[in-house]
């Protein structure tokens, strides 16, 4: 009988939601036990059974670490991995060897045991504390030693071509015609209703600085049969849509569960058998599918959790931007929620580029720009010195601004473009107790770059309280003096980006995630080289381009 889960969410933050996979019906840490060992590598049964040895008592625990099953001692090592004393006590006070570190499909123990990861824990605590809560980072006396080298340092990103540089001759394409707001609205909820999707009644949203922002709820259940893993997987998640408008925050809405809905794969051994394209998956090694002749993507170009050691993973044949060839990427850096029958990568990977579009270029260049934005956040500290506000000429958006003025809200921008050039910012309000609500955005358009990253802001408006007062020796910038490289069609914008991050050694690949029921285009990008994730978990490889920066901001 195959296992049957549930997604149950357990709070959201900034509209992000964070959630466990529980098994549907109740289970006994020795029936979680016996399951586990016929599917060792399931992630989601190793988390309850995690959970559930948390909650067993000592004599248990004893008996589980003591055990010469690899399966018993690894899980109360991930059980108690932050606390040194535990462990100690139950006699596992030394490190874990490889075979217990091999024997989880998660990535706590293979990362803690990797080379320097505690040095890399100490700057993600700092950067953490920077990037997600302005807090100042210390004296360059005070910072931990360095993970690399003044050589290493030095040339970091010194590959990137600045889109300043990049000599693009845009091509008279036709621009693709796209429905309307309101059009694409009822066709995707038609197409959604149809395909058999759950929907709940669409709300308001109030949670953002977003004039219109609203909120819906949807259910997806998928199947996976791969190697030793058999389960479905049911959940109720939900989407937001945020706009200037009622139509554009309602199509934003409704093409955000259409993507998310897409990137939740069904798998039945190698098929993926709800998506529209043929391409089925590969299993193998890396060494081994090269030494076969694929092409094929290094996992070690991405920011891993773990250090990636020639295990054998499932990989999904990828478009590769500017050539008609397939390129295979692990299918866990592409689906959402995936689970196959393989070690992860990443503690969680979440669902950054991933985009749907009405036509495959719109989603791309999405999908990239998703990417840009993550990685810019990442590497680019926090310094209050670079914060400025924003005036508008155009009358709707000023007359926003003024809205906020008059709530008391002071809302502050940061610029934070990469060696890229690509325009991103971030924007913030910081509530009365402190709290930091921030948004972040990249786009050819700098003035569109600064607008998203404004309307993502999770600050209750209109009804949340006064915020704290940012310095008032910020200057104002008009929004539309921003840089603007754009060239006012997508087919032309995604090829200049594609075009400067070819020339930066940083070529971008696709996984084609269409539904077949749905038919829109949904991607996932992936671009080597670039970060992913600006939260600084205790997971968190430190990339030698933000050291780089902040050293020399230092000296």
């Amino acid at each position: 009988m195959p296992m049957k889960y549930r997604f149950r969410l357990l709070e959201t933050q900034a509209s992000i939601g964070f959630g466990a996979y529980v098994p549907e019906d109740d289970m006994s840490l020795g029936e979680l036990l016996e399951e586990l060992h016929r599917s060792p590598m399931d992630e989601f049964l190793r988390g309850a059974a995690i959970r559930a040895v948390q909650d067993a008592p000592d004599e248990v625990l004893r008996s589980c670490a003591q055990s010469t099953d690899l399966i018993e001692r690894s899980l109360v090592r991930e059980a108690f991995a932050g606390d040194a004393e535990k462990l100690k006590e139950l006699g596992l006070g030394e490190a874990p060897d490889a075979e217990e570190c091999a024997a989880s499909p998660l990535v706590d123990l293979r990362n803690a045991a990797r080379e320097n990861q505690a040095l890399h824990s100490q700057w993600a605590e700092l950067l953490q504390a920077n990037i997600m809560r302005h807090e100042p980072l210390p004296e360059a006396a005070e910072l931990p030693a360095s993970p690399y080298s003044p050589e290493e340092c030095a040339e970091a990103g010194k590959d990137i071509v600045a889109l300043s540089d990049l000599h693009f001759v845009p091509k008279k394409k036709k621009v693709p015609k796209l429905p309307t707001c309101d059009a694409l609205t009822w066709e995707a909820q038609g197409k959604l209703e149809k395909a058999g999707v759950e929907l709940s009644q669409q709300s308001r949203h109030t949670e953002s600085l977003a004039p219109n922002g609203l909120v819906r709820q949807w259910r997806r259940k998928v199947s996976v049969k791969n190697g030793a893993l058999e389960y479905t997987l049911e959940g109720m998640h939900t989407s937001f849509g945020r706009g200037m408008d009622f139509a554009t925050a309602q199509v934003a809405l409704t093409m955000e569960i259409v993507e998310r809905y897409s990137s939740w794969v069904s798998v039945d051994g190698l098929e993926l058998p709800e998506q529209r394209s043929s391409r089925a998956l590969v299993h193998g090694s890396y060494e081994e599918l090269r030494a076969a002749g694929h092409e094929i993507f290094d996992p070690s170009r991405l920011p891993l959790n773990v250090t990636y050691s020639n295990e054998a993973l499932y990989w999904l044949p990828c478009d590769m931007a500017g050539k008609n060839e397939t390129c295979l990427v692990p299918a866990q850096c592409l689906f959402l929620f995936c689970n196959l029958d393989e070690p992860a990568l990443f503690a969680g990977l979440g669902s950054t580029g991933l985009a749907a579009g009405t036509v495959m270029e719109q989603a791309r260049l999405s999908a990239l720009m998703e990417i840009v934005e993550r990685d810019a956040e990442t590497v680019t500290p926090v310094d209050p010195a670079a914060y400025f506000r924003i005036r508008s000429t155009k009358p709707e958006v000023q007359e926003l601004l003024d809205q906020y003025a008059r709530k008391g809200y002071d809302v502050l921008f940061m610029e934070c473009t990469s060696e890229l050039g690509i325009p991103c910012y971030h924007s913030f309000v910081t509530g009365p107790q402190g709290q930091l609500m921030k948004g972040a955005s990249a786009s050819l358009s700098g003035p569109k770059a600064a607008l998203s990253a404004l309307l993502e802001v999770p600050y209750p408006f209109p009804f949340g309280p006064e915020s704290r007062k940012g310095p008032a020796e910020a200057p104002y910038k008009v929004l539309e003096d921003l840089p603007d490289f754009s060239t006012g069609n997508m087919v032309e914008d995604l090829r200049m980006v594609e075009q400067l991050l070819i020339e930066s050694g940083r070529r971008p690949l696709y996984a084609n995630l269409t539904h077949k029921e749905l038919g829109y285009p949904v991607v996932r990008a992936v671009i080597p080289g670039l970060e992913l994730l600006p939260d600084y978990d205790p997971f968190t490889r430190i990339s030698p381009r933000v050291i780089s920066r902040i050293l020399s901001k230092k000296s």
